[in-house]
This record gives structure tokens, sequence and C-alpha cells, in this order.
């Protein structure tokens, strides 16, 4: 910055150019120099800097020969530089010139090309046309043969499914069956389209060969049905099960041979169900447990409830075999299915193990009916309809006869009155659930429900020749005019027909109308016997005593069961009614002692207004002898007599 302050702090010092006036260039360098001084901003914009700066760099000193030769310089200095410039471009020069040379070249070479395109383009017109000829050809060509290819995947079996329908019943012949069925529908449906011809012959070869399937998988089902065992091992039989199972559920699209292998089934199961029952009877189980059902003939309650355990397992296994053969008739069965197994898996054991503990059964086979009800669990389709149920009823109609014979050898000689009742309610209960397994029109139930009506009958009849028996001792009442021993003794069994009708499954309303059975064969006539004994040897107090003693002791096994209320209530107010007369009766007999009656009878008849005076035997003295004697029986030591 010196050189800078150097050149504007000397203006005077510039030589006067010798082509003006030395006064006038002196003027005139003054007033340039002032005009930059006072412009400050020139001096100091950027662009000035930068000269100053550059200036600098090849002017060290700043003399008066320097200053007059600066612009000599500057301008050297530019030539310089543009001959550098010069020479720098020189190469660039060529280089373009070169290029230019390539790209005029290039240019030629595009347009010999671009010619020869064209005169190609012009010979090719007739290829391109051949070409798109071709090609819709070939797009025609591939139409037919993915037509084809659907067709035969349609219509046409393959050389495997057609190898299969041709060896063995296996599950690659179910598939192969399962899809000829397909192609039998799609003939069919291809009937009704315009490639009638076509579909006959589709129709005929399916049809043909599906006779032929169908006549195979029946004699396959046949075969297998025969040696059934329903306590196979299915772990190990698992396979031949499903192919089975897989083979029946095809025959159901051939509903006449379905209905002889259900026959074939529930013949050989049948058999194979009576022979185990014999067995369980006779033998027991393996090893000897569980023990033979007969060594409790002599107990007909254990015996008939040990049967119907054995029947009720059986009929969970034998109802699991079938469906797991011909599984559930539609998709509503199989939700019944699975709603009652697991109704049945949470009720079933409780009411087999209340019914066997309010019956009073011993052990013995009783854990045979627990496990068999755990097993029934798996098993209970409840209210489903079919072959599979058709197929139940054939074999379990078999249990019918052997059951009854022995049923009915049980009873005799007739048990007591007590357990002929808990056996008619056993045999309700056992009906009531197997029905529910078998369906409704079921001859098993139905047999059960028969030999019930046989041991009420026996009930009954027991009871009624008891109460003749009670009639014809000619028994008297006790000096202390407690009820009968008839009455006594009848109670005790009541009371345990109460307890084992109070234990039962049966609805409220069923209960009720059996108490009113019972109270029609039992308290009635006990009642009426009891009455003809007071009538005949008791006077009238001793008679409503007596009674009441007797409805006390009829009424007292009902106190407790809720389905008894009504009948409890109608005793007593039957007691209450004796009562009511026991105390008439004994007040008047203390009035008559005390010479009291007719005093009252006389003051009843007199007028309101009438003087106790004027009554005959009203005078104080007679009232006064009367009063005591009733103070002295009333307050007196002892009993009185009524007499």
């Amino acid at each position: 910055m010196s050189s800078q302050s150097g050149l504007v702090a000397n203006p005077t010092l510039s030589t006067p150019s010798p082509s003006m006036p030395s006064s006038t260039q002196t003027s005139w360098a003054l007033m340039k120099v002032q005009d930059m001084l006072q412009n400050g901003a020139v001096v100091e914009s950027p662009s000035v800097l930068t000269a100053l700066q550059e200036i600098q760099q090849f002017t060290q000193d700043n003399t008066q020969s320097n200053r007059r030769n600066l612009k000599w310089q500057l301008q050297q200095r530019m030539l310089e530089c543009s001959e550098n410039m010069l020479a720098a471009f020189h190469t660039t020069q060529q280089s373009l010139l070169e290029l230019q040379e390539e790209v005029n070249k290039m240019q030629s070479d595009v347009n010999e090309i671009s010619q020869r395109l064209n005169n190609a383009r012009l010979g090719a017109s007739t290829v391109v046309k051949q070409t798109g000829d071709i090609r819709q050809k070939l797009k025609e060509s591939q139409m037919k043969a993915e037509v084809s290819n659907k067709f035969t995947q349609c219509f046409l079996l393959t050389e495997a499914e057609e190898r299969a329908l041709d060896g063995s019943v296996s599950t690659a012949f179910l598939s192969a069956l399962k899809r000829l069925e397909t192609i039998h529908d799609n003939a069919r449906v291809l009937l009704r389209c315009r490639n009638q011809r076509a579909g006959l012959e589709v129709l005929e070869m399916a049809a043909a060969k599906r006779e032929d399937a169908y006549e195979k998988l029946y004699r396959f089902v046949h075969a297998q049905c025969g040696p059934l065992d329903v306590d196979a091992n299915a772990d190990n039989d698992e396979m031949s099960a499903h192919l089975l199972r897989e083979s029946i559920r095809s025959l159901r699209a051939r509903p006449v041979l379905l209905k002889y292998c259900a026959d074939e089934v529930g013949a050989a199961r049948r058999a194979v169900l009576v022979q185990r029952f014999v067995n369980a009877l006779s033998k027991g189980g393996p090893g000897g447990v569980p023990k033979p059902i007969e060594l409790h003939a002599h107990d007909v309650l254990r015996y008939t409830n040990d049967m119907l355990a054995w029947i009720h397992q059986a009929l969970a296994s034998e109802k699991e075999l079938m469906y797991r053969l011909f599984g559930a008739d539609d998709e509503q069965d199989s939700k019944d299915f699975g709603k009652s197994s697991s109704l049945s898996s949470s009720q079933q054991p409780m009411d087999e193990t209340v019914m066997a503990s309010h019956l009073g059964v011993g052990d013995g086979t009783d854990e045979t009916a627990k496990s068999g009800s755990k097993e029934d669990s798996s098993a209970v389709i409840a209210g489903q309809t079919g072959i599979s149920n058709k197929v139940l009823n054939t074999i379990f109609d078999a249990l019918c006869r052997p059951f009854r014979v022995r049923f009915e050898q049980a009873l005799e000689p007739l048990p007591p009155v007590v357990t002929l009742y808990k056996l008619a309610s056993l045999l309700e209960f056992y009906a009531s659930t197997m029905r529910g397994l078998l369906g409704e029109n079921s001859a098993f139930p139905d047999m059960l429900l028969e030999c019930n009506t046989v041991a009420m009958y026996a009930f009954f009849s027991s009871w009624k020749l008891k109460m003749d028996e009670f009639k014809s001792s000619g028994a008297r009442v006790h000096d202390d005019l407690s009820p009968p021993l008839a009455v006594q003794q009848s109670m005790a069994r009541l009371s345990e027909i109460m307890n084992t009708l109070d234990t039962s499954l049966a609805p409220a309303e069923a209960r009720e109308s059996q108490i009113n059975a019972v109270v029609e064969v039992i308290l009635l006539p006990l009642q009426k016997l009891c009455v003809a004994m007071a009538s005949r040897s008791l006077p009238a107090i001793d008679q409503s005593i007596f009674l009441c003693n007797c409805v006390d002791a009829l009424r007292s096994p009902l106190a407790s069961y809720a389905f008894a209320a009504n009948r409890f209530q109608k005793l007593t107010q039957e007691a209450d009614s004796y009562i009511e007369s026991y105390t008439e009766l004994a007040a008047m007999a203390v009035l008559r002692r005390c010479g009291l009656v007719d005093r009252l009878k006389r003051l009843e008849a007199c007028a309101e207004d009438t003087p106790l005076s004027c009554i005959p035997g009203m005078d104080l003295e007679s009232l006064s002898i009367s009063m005591k004697n009733f103070y002295s029986m009333v307050f007196g030591s002892g009993a009185v007599s009524l007499d």
C-alpha cells in the first residue's frame, strides 16, 4: 500500500506533457487528485484495490520514471498475457479441428448406414408380414393346446389314476375314484352345452369305470368289516382304519352297497357283542378282573346295575367304532357330536356315580361303569340320525332278550318292596340315558322301560299284599294310642323310597307324579287302616288322638323333600283337624263333669237382658260350686280323666 499512497500523495511531481502548457497540466492533475481524494468510495472499491495490488507486483519503487512508464508496462504486460493465451489455445484449436474431422467422418458413416437401413426395410416388409401371420397361427395353436389340456384335466384320467383304479384299494385308489366322480359330474354339465357328443363319450367312459371301481370298493369294505374288533390297537392299525373309513365314506354315493356293508358290520358286531356279554356274565374280564357279573345274581339290584353298566360301557365303545367307520352324516351331526361329547364328559360320570351311590350298590363292576362313562365322553353323538344309529340299534337289539331273561329270573323270588322301587328307578335312569345315545326309535331302551313297568307292577303288588296282611292280622290299638306297627314299618320303607326318589335324576315334575303314585299305594291304604282300627275299638276322643298320631307318622318321611310339599301340606291339615276335634271333645267333657254344660245351654237360650238370678241353676251358690269343681280339675295335681 506504500506505492498506492505514494502515487496519490505526490501529484505535483508529475512532469508536464510537452503537448500542453505546464500550468494547464498541473491544474488538471491537481483537480484529478483532489477529485479522487474526495471520492473515497472509488479508492476503496474492491476492483481498484485489486488493480493496485497487481501493479505492486512488478513496480517496486514509486519513482518518477516508473510512474511515466506505468502505462507502457501495463500494455506490455497485457500483450504478454494475450500471447500466452494464444499459445495455450493453439493446442485446443488443433484438437477441435481434429474433432471436426472425426464428426464429419461419422456423419458420412451414419448417412451410409441410414441409406442401407432404408434399403433393408423396403426389402423386409414381406418377411415382417409373413412373421405376423406365423405369430397369429402360433397364438391360435397355443390356445387350442391350452383348451386341449383343460379338457384333458377335466374329462380324462391321468396314467397314474388309471393304474390306481386298476390296482387294489388304497389311498391313491380313493383319490382316483373321487377324480372319476368329478369327471362324471363335468360330463353331465358338458351334455347341456353344444359338445354333446364329447359329453356322451366321456359319460360312458366314466360310468363304466365307476361301476368297476365301486364294485371293487364294496368287496374291499365287505371283507374288512367282518373281522372288526372294537378292542384293536388303534395306534398300530390307524392306516387301515383310516382307509376303511374313507372307503365307507366313498360308498355313500351307492346307498344300496353302503346298506349291505352296514348290515355286514351290524351282523358281525352283533355276534361279537352277545359273546362278550355272555363272557362278562360267566367269566369276567381278562385275568378275572372284573369278576363275573353272575357272582352277584343273588342281589338283584347289584346284578342288574352291573349288567346295565357293562352294556353302557359297550355302547360307548361300539358308538365310537361306528363313528370312526361311518362318521357323522352331515355337518350338523358333527357339531352335535362335539357338543354332546363336551356335555357327556362333565355330566355322565357324575350321573352314574350318583345313581350307584343312592341305590346302595357295592363297588364290583361300578368301576367298570365309571370307566365306561369316561370313554363315553369321546363317543356320544346326541340326536344323530342315519346309518351309524341304525347299525347301533341292530347291534344292541341282540341284548334285549338275554338281559330280559336274566332280569326276570332275578325277580324270583320277589325281592323286598324297597329293592323293587330302587330297581325300577335304576331301569328308568338307564333307559333315559341309552335313549339319548341310541335315538328315539330304539328297541333296547323300550325293553328297559318294559322291565321298569314289571318292577313297578311287582312293587305295587307287593305293597298291596302287605296291606292285606296288615288288615287280616286284626291288630288292635296300643294303650298309649301310638301308631300301629304296620304304619311304623311302612314309614321306614317309605323313607328309603323317598331318599331314592330324591337322589334320582328325574325332573321335579316327574318326581312329583311318582310321589303321587306312591301315596296312592302306601299312604291312602294306611290311612284307611288306621281309621278302621280307631272306629272299631276307641271312643271319639281317643280316636282323634290316635288318628292325629298316625297322620303325624305318615307325614314325617315327607317333611324333608320339596317335591312332596303338596302331600305334606294336606297331611298337616288333616292332623290339625284331628287336633281341633280333640280339643272340642275334651273341652266338652270337662265342662260336662263340672256341671257347666246345662248352665251354658240355658244361658244361651235366655234373652240378653234376663238377670242370672232368674235363670234356674244360675244362682250364686250353684255357680260357685261348679266353678270350684272346674278350677280343681284344671289346676289340680294329676291327669284329668275325660271318661
